[in-house]
């Protein structure tokens, strides 16, 4: 696993943000799925859209994703991916049973997934609002089964709207072994991408 790095560009320390929110996840996610699930920072960067969709999973297959949005003032999305197999075994795992195709999953397994969300989502948005000095809230979880790449480029496209580079994170899978296949990616809007460089600024400066 690569070690987290910034845009050498814009030199701004977005692990300061980024490592406390993928850690506060890190350890709910373990205790919801009883261990299965470890996070870590995997990059941070700002870059080009060009280099962004060359980083993103290979769209060969589908995958399921759990979509979380940021709700408040400023918005933004946090994109959990699973492959087929994860899926199933967290849902399993989840609800101490065996699971069938996603073909077949009811209100339960749809809850199940809904849930881990909104555990990602509180504990990650909970670790970024102190970072950040405003509180983010997490909006109800939406679940989608389509290609990671073209839903994910999709989600950076309004950034690059107003800049050339976007802002690109991702965390992965912490450890080995019989583990769930999780990545997830923060993509903020324009606003909340201005309010989180504004943080870390201020926090620069208080640190002079």
């Amino acid at each position: 696993m690569n070690s987290p790095t910034s845009s050498a560009s814009s030199c701004i320390p977005w692990e300061r943000i980024f490592e406390p929110a993928t850690q506060s996840a890190s350890v709910a996610l373990g205790k919801w799925t009883r261990g299965r699930i470890s996070l870590s920072l995997d990059e941070v960067r700002e870059t080009s859209l060009d280099e962004v969709a060359a980083s993103l999973p290979p769209g060969d297959e589908p995958v399921t994703m759990v979509i979380v949005g940021v709700s408040g003032e400023v918005s933004g999305q946090l994109i959990l991916t699973f492959d087929d197999r994860s899926v199933g075994e967290l849902i399993a795992v989840l609800l101490n049973r065996q699971v069938g195709p996603s073909e077949t999953w009811g209100e339960l397994e749809m809850s199940a997934l809904a849930e881990t969300g909104n555990i990602f989502g509180s504990a990650y948005l909970n670790a970024m609002s102190q970072c950040a000095g405003r509180r983010l809230l997490p909006s109800p979880p939406v679940i989608v089964r389509d290609y990671a790449a073209g839903a994910l480029e999709q989600a950076v496209m309004m950034q690059a709207l107003d800049s050339d580079e976007v802002l690109f994170c991702r965390t992965c899978l912490a450890g080995s072994g019989n583990a769930i296949n999780v990545t997830a990616f923060f993509v903020p809007t324009v606003e909340m991408l201005a309010l989180l460089r504004d943080s870390l600024s201020d926090a620069h400066l208080a640190a002079r």
